[in-house]
């Protein structure tokens, strides 16, 4: 699935040659190159995607373009084209289990819409990142660019590298050309593979005759893939190209007969895949259109999206275990669906692997957004603690209260509360504290103040502080069914 070492073992035997109407997904690396032709004509600055087709999985294919000169310029990534089907019929299945789902009188159940539905994955996928440099005519050797092994995002760190000519290099078509060719690990590292950009040898007014290096920086990205169900396509995010090379991304080594398989012959034509993308692109190439610092960007675009693509189909029959895509169900049993939908059963494929290792696991999480209860965290948790103790204390107060009989229907509303502050007398040690207070209470201090409705001997009730008790006169407690 995730290979380090791309060969010409991983090229299904079928796939020696491409047709124009490669334009539905199938193992070759290849496939679907008119999409991605299509999808850079034209190609501004900025982000830019396509869709990509399996038989039952459509997957988005982003592609950044970069105005920086000091960062990488291009990076393409994808989801894997296994990884999104087995995703896809995972989703159409919940589907089919939602709409199996037995529901009860009038009530809507929470899985009925299926635009609160949102189904994730974390996995592994294609990252590619490509810089170009630009020769002079007749170079040799030719200056490749290359990063340094102390990686700053901030700064760049590009530099170059020189590596010779390859024979025949000579121009003699009448298109741009791709040639692959593997780079030495010492002069730049992590390097899957380089590229030379063939100019045409007839020129038109849109060509450019220098010769193009290009560096290719392939690997597998972890990243985490979502797929809504109201969207139409599977969706992924992974970190821009300025922190690629801080990212743990396994970088993998390409030869150049995989490489090959990327721009193979056509069978309904006579010329070759990478011929016909420039040929599309043709008016993409006017560098008078391309920023001035960077005018091989693409150039880099092409490379990256081939590069990508082709990663994305290794591995492409491969199946859910013990469930081949032809023999995958439409819809699981009853049971089987209430168990997933309750969430009490995690394997509905009842997959056993023999051999866990010759097995890729994927642990889909579906999502329902809206309100639901949960027992879950700490905070909830400590809520459920809390929450009894109150209720035996209010319990115990309503069973007193019943109990003793005392209660009392004074003093329910503000303007009692205030009549009995109007009726009281102000303590002398109380009347400093009072000051200033009668245009608003500015600190937290006179709330402290123990207060306290207390008789006096006279028969009659005031607001008393504790912390001031009159003088010469004895306050006592308020007595039970009497009249004041």
């Amino acid at each position: 699935m995730f290979p380090a070492y791309l060969t010409v073992n991983d090229v299904p035997p079928d796939c020696a040659s491409s047709s124009t109407l490669s334009l539905v997904g199938n193992d070759c690396p290849s496939s679907e190159w008119p999409t991605l032709a299509a999808m850079l004509s034209p190609l501004n600055y900025g982000c830019t995607w396509t869709g990509l087709q399996t038989p039952v999985a459509e997957r988005e294919l982003w592609l950044d373009v970069s105005s920086e000169q000091t960062v990488n310029s291009v990076y393409v990534t994808t989801p894997q084209a296994a990884v999104a089907e087995a995703f896809q019929n995972v989703g159409y299945l919940w589907d089919a289990a939602v709409a199996d789902y037995p529901y009860t009188g009038d009530n809507p159940s929470r899985f009925r819409s299926s635009d609160n539905v949102i189904h994730t994955v974390d996995a592994f996928q294609p990252y590619v990142i490509t810089r170009c440099l630009q020769n002079k005519v007749g170079s040799d050797p030719l200056e490749f660019p290359t990063r340094q092994s102390s990686w700053s995002s901030q700064e760049g760190h590009w530099t170059t590298a020189n590596h010779s000519v390859p024979p025949d290099l000579s121009a003699m078509n009448s298109s741009y050309r791709i040639r692959w060719l593997e780079l030495p690990p010492a002069h730049f590292p992590n390097a899957s593979i380089g590229a030379i950009i063939q100019p045409p040898r007839i020129l038109d007014a849109l060509a450019d005759p220098r010769p193009v290096a290009c560096s290719i920086y392939a690997g597998w990205a972890p990243t985490r893939i979502n797929l809504t169900q109201s969207s139409e396509y599977i969706q992924s995010w992974v970190p821009p190209g300025t922190n690629a090379f801080r990212w743990p991304i396994d970088w993998v080594s390409i030869t150049s007969e995989w490489a090959a398989s990327l721009t193979p012959p056509l069978s309904d034509q006579n010329t070759t895949v990478d011929a016909a993308f420039y040929s599309i692109l043709n008016e993409n190439l006017d560098t008078n259109q391309e920023n001035s610092s960077q005018p091989a960007y693409i150039h880099e675009a092409v490379l990256a999206s081939l590069v990508a693509n082709g990663m994305a189909r290794n591995g492409f029959d491969s199946g859910i275990l013990d469930n081949p895509e032809s023999d995958l169900p439409s819809s699981l049993p009853d049971e089987t669906n209430r168990q997933w939908l309750s969430g009490s059963n995690h394997n509905i494929f009842a997959i056993e692997p023999t051999d866990p290792g010759a097995v890729y696991p994927l642990s889909i999480t579906s999502v329902v957004s809206g309100l639901a209860y949960t027992t879950d965290g700490v905070p909830i948790k400590l809520a459920f603690a809390v929450l009894p103790l109150y209720c035996i204390y209010a319990l115990s107060h309503l069973l007193y209260a019943a109990i003793s009989g005392i209660s009392s229907s004074s003093w329910e509303s503000i303007a009692e509360i205030t009549t009995l502050a109007l009726a009281s007398t102000i303590p002398d040690k109380m009347r400093n504290k009072l000051r200033n207070t009668i245009a608003g209470i500015a600190t937290a201090a006179l709330f402290r103040e123990p207060v306290r409705i207390s008789a006096f001997p006279d028969g009659h009730l005031e607001l008393v502080f504790d912390s001031n008790g009159r003088k010469n006169k004895r306050v006592g407690r308020i007595e039970v069914n009497r009249v004041y």
